[in-house]
């Protein structure tokens, strides 16, 4: 998910009025599937949004996030309005109490990573990490491929020209071993062995004789 939907998730039980001047749509909120129990996020405004033909962005939580959301928006937000007096719209306020930028929260997220003693990542290099892991032969059980860049506000396409630069050369690779299974289904296993027997015996001498000519013939178009 992009840091641009994430800052500008509002809470639910508002009445929802997009963040983006002349917008007339909903806006990127929560909203309540269950009473004040299950959470659910929409998000009309993604990168892909235009291409996609406008479509939403939307999905029920899992309940750990849900759990962790619901910590946000209940004991965290009532302790900010009752310091600061003011109820912001977002979700994730800074310690003012007020919405925040893009750049204050890549500045949190890396403290947080120094806190907790990893390397220091930006929001693309995770997406990356997400992705090759997701593609690696040694994938743990979790979301399939196309769930997980629709819900990026991707697709299995953009993956491939954006985050794994190595799609092509596996793909490439996995063809070119594949290629015995369909000789030996058009014209028949092939004996190796045999086949060596019957082509013809090229000698060092005579291979040494070709690369000379052919270095000669490049000497002379040189000279032209």
């Amino acid at each position: 998910m992009r840091v641009s939907m994430i800052i500008s998730l509002m809470k639910p039980n508002l009445k929802h009025e997009c963040l983006i001047e002349g917008c007339k749509c909903a806006g990127n909120h929560l909203h309540w599937l269950t009473p004040n129990d299950v959470l659910g996020a929409r998000f009309c405004h993604h990168k892909t949004a235009r291409k996609s033909g406008g479509q939403a962005i939307q999905y029920r939580l899992p309940p750990d996030l849900n759990f962790m959301l619901k910590l946000i928006l209940e004991p965290a937000n009532r302790v900010l309005l009752e310091m600061r007096g003011v109820q912001c719209r977002t979700v994730f306020v800074g310690t003012a109490g007020k919405e925040i930028s893009s750049s204050m929260w890549s500045s949190y997220f890396s403290r947080l990573l120094n806190k907790l003693g990893t390397a220091r990542f930006t929001a693309q290099q995770l997406r990356t990490i997400f992705v090759a892991e997701r593609r690696s032969a040694s994938a743990v059980e979790g979301p399939g491929e196309v769930g997980a860049a629709l819900t990026m506000g991707n697709s299995p396409a953009m993956w491939d020209r954006v985050y794994d630069r190595s799609f092509r050369r596996r793909e490439m690779q996995a063809a070119v071993d594949a290629m015995q299974l369909w000789r030996e289904g058009a014209v028949g296993a092939v004996d190796a062995e045999a086949l060596a027997n019957v082509m013809p015996v090229v000698h060092e001498e005579e291979i040494e004789i070709c690369l000379q000519s052919d270095s000669d013939s490049d000497n002379e178009v040189k000279s032209v």
